[in-house]
Parts: structure tokens; sequence; C-alpha cells
């Protein structure tokens, strides 16, 4: 059929218009690049004219439950920030990568345009990833409660060693004294972790992998266990606040001897836009500059 044709049955209604399923999308955006906010007004642009419904910045809705999706862009620290304000509602995140790595992205800036028919229609896939319930006891009986979609790190506050006790369902299993540990997620296990010489760990299992920083009283280096244990980080310094406490890269905490960390899989779970298969080992490949062949 001729496109004019085509184009006067749309006019007149007898070829119906493409139905959308999604209705509402949260835009998260880095406003500190300039390149994301650039992209964001071309982003908002496009979604106006498939007239969705957007919110973005102080237009946050009091009620999340008619939003479909909320697309961060930015890099992986972005939507870490997104996912510490909206991860309690379980949406789906769709990452558009202005970062580095892009470890939790769903695609690159150049492929949005390609993509946007697959997003406005559901048909992607959406990986769920395990989030870290974390809980801080006090010696003076105060809990602080948080979620980690990524690490949990604690660090020497000063230019000391700090000493941690890891015990796994009641029983000490290792002594740390050096600069820190990192607990990670699957999801972080690509981030500090791997710097501090832990394993990479395939997304989809249900696992945490907890890493010594520069210890030197402890041979064993790094440990992987099942989320079905519970997991403590007890302070064991010799002095107070000697000790640092960070999820996701915030949260800095200041630690006291005898306080406890107790880490749990929590009922929460992130949500990850998936559009390209293999897109996480893709990504793997390019930080660790393997060549292929």
């Amino acid at each position: 059929m001729e496109p004019g044709i085509l184009f006067a049955l749309y006019c007149v209604g007898i070829i119906e218009q493409r139905l959308i399923i999604v209705k509402e999308i949260g835009v998260y955006i880095n406003n500190k690049k300039i390149q994301a906010q650039i992209f964001s007004e071309f982003l908002l642009k496009q979604l106006s004219k498939e007239q969705v419904k957007v919110w973005c910045g102080s237009n946050v809705p009091r009620n999340m439950e008619n939003t479909d999706l909320i697309i961060v862009i930015g890099g992986d620290g972005t939507l870490l920030e997104a996912f510490d304000q909206f991860g309690k509602y379980e949406i789906p995140f769709l990452c558009i990568n202005f970062g580095i790595t892009g470890f939790l992205s769903s695609i690159e800036p150049k492929q949005f345009i390609q993509y946007l028919p697959m997003i406005l229609d559901e048909k992607y896939y959406v990986e769920e990833r395990s989030v870290m319930q974390i809980s801080l006891r006090r010696n003076t009986g105060e809990v602080l409660s948080y979620y980690a979609l990524n690490d949990l790190i604690i660090r020497s506050a000063r230019l000391k060693t700090c000493r941690q006790v890891l015990a796994v369902d009641g029983n000490i299993v290792a002594e740390y004294e050096g600069d820190g540990v990192v607990c990670a997620t699957p999801t972080g296990s690509t981030a500090y972790s791997l710097s501090a010489g832990g394993a990479i760990i395939d997304p989809q299992l249900q696992a945490i992998v907890i890493t010594p920083i520069c210890s030197k009283i402890n041979s064993l280096r790094s440990m992987v266990l099942s989320f079905d244990h519970t997991v403590e980080i007890i302070c064991d310094d010799n002095f107070n606040l000697c000790s640092l406490m960070g999820v996701d890269g915030k949260e800095t905490v200041n630690l006291c001897s005898k306080d406890v960390v107790t880490i749990d899989r929590a009922s929460v779970k992130a949500k990850l836009v998936q559009l390209e298969k293999g897109r996480y080992f893709n990504r793997i490949q390019y930080r660790l500059g393997i060549r292929v062949f």
C-alpha cells in the first residue's frame, strides 16, 4: 500500500495508532554533567511527542504507583543515587550511560532512538538484582538501617590500621587488621571489591563477596558467601572512632569499638532493564581491556 494511502487511512481512524503501554516515566539526571543535561532535554522532547507523562527533579509525585519506569541519565553512581531514593518502590530502572564503565547501564546515548519503541512498549527484560539489608547496632543500643545495591565499606578513619571481626551465623570466621573491609553484592563485585582483590560474581547469583583491604593479620583474602547466611562485621578497634562506614558510596558513619554491622538479604530487589543480550559481560571486557581476536 502506498505511504500516502496509509497516512490517509490513519487520519480517518481506519488504521489505529500504535498503543503505547508505558504511561508515566520518571527521569533522574546527573546535573553535574553537561552532556547528561543536554541529552535530558532531547529525551523529554521525544517522550512528549509520544504523549508519555514525565516527572523529574522537584516534580516527583507523592504516589509512585503510576510510574512504569525510571530513566537514569548518568553513570553507575547516578543509578545508585536513584536507587537510594526510589528503590523501595521496585520500579524498573533504565540507565543511559554517561559514565566511564557503565556496568549498571542499559544502553549508550546513541542507541536511545533505536530502542525507544521497545522501551515504550515494555518489550524488554527486567533483571532482578539482590540487595543487602544492613543494620548497624551501636554499643549504645541505637540501631540504624540501610539498603545497599552495590557495597558496604568499612575503612580506617585515620592514618592507622583498623580492626574488624567477621562472624557468619554467629561463628567467628576471620579477623582483619588493615585499611578496612568491603562487603559487596554481585552487582558491586566489579567496583571497589574488585580493586581490593575480590572476585567478579555473576549478578544472577544470591551471594556476598567479602574482601579485606590490605589486611596484615589474616591470610584469608576474599570470601564468597550465600545470602542465606547472616553476616556480621564487628568493629574491634582499640580506640573509638577509628573506622568509618559507607553504603553505596555515601552515608559515612563513624564506628565505635564493639559496634556490630549485620548483613542480610533485603526483601527489596533492584530491577534493571536489559535491552542488549550480554551487555554486562561486554562491559567487563571493556573495563578489563581484554582483546578479542
